[in-house]
């Protein structure tokens, strides 16, 4: 199980766009977030972003702020668990995909 600090900085390491303003971003080459704003944010490849967790209930609400200082709300994606459904497993390949 990956253990995530309440507060740290992180990589951007693959960015994609999702419908509905959404997208997936991977941090560091192994944590993925799912979250809104994909056009206020414009998350690159390279940025340096400050990542805090949002939500203490169930610890996967995460408020993500980059270069551009437009923060967003993402939730983490628990690639590591071994039951995923199908569209997360599809998501969590992404994260096999970062350089």
């Amino acid at each position: 199980m990956l253990t995530i600090p309440d507060r740290f900085t992180a990589k951007v390491t693959r960015v994609r766009p999702l419908l509905r303003d959404r997208q997936l971003v991977v941090l560091d080459g192994k944590m993925l977030f799912e979250g809104g704003q994909a056009m206020v944010s414009r998350l690159k490849v390279g940025d340096e972003v400050r990542v805090a967790r949002a939500s203490s209930l169930f610890g996967n609400r995460f408020r993500i702020i980059g270069p551009g200082h437009r923060p967003f709300t993402a939730a983490r994606i628990r690639c590591e668990r071994l039951e995923l459904t199908l569209d997360k497993q599809r998501k969590c390949k992404l994260i096999q995909s970062a350089p």
